[in-house]
């Protein structure tokens, strides 16, 4: 199973991945988008 976790703040917007599977995580930050949050979340790679 991977899991996923945002954390939206007001400059940036922290994204994290955890594949239970194997152990490994994935982190990123990317810019807050304050007009629309999604758009800042969908661009983390």
């Amino acid at each position: 199973m991977k899991r996923i976790g945002i954390d939206v703040g007001g400059t940036f917007t922290d994204v994290v991945m955890v594949d239970d599977a194997t152990g490994q995580i994935w982190s990123t930050k990317v810019a807050t988008t304050p007009k629309d949050r999604v758009i800042g979340t969908m661009k983390a790679p």
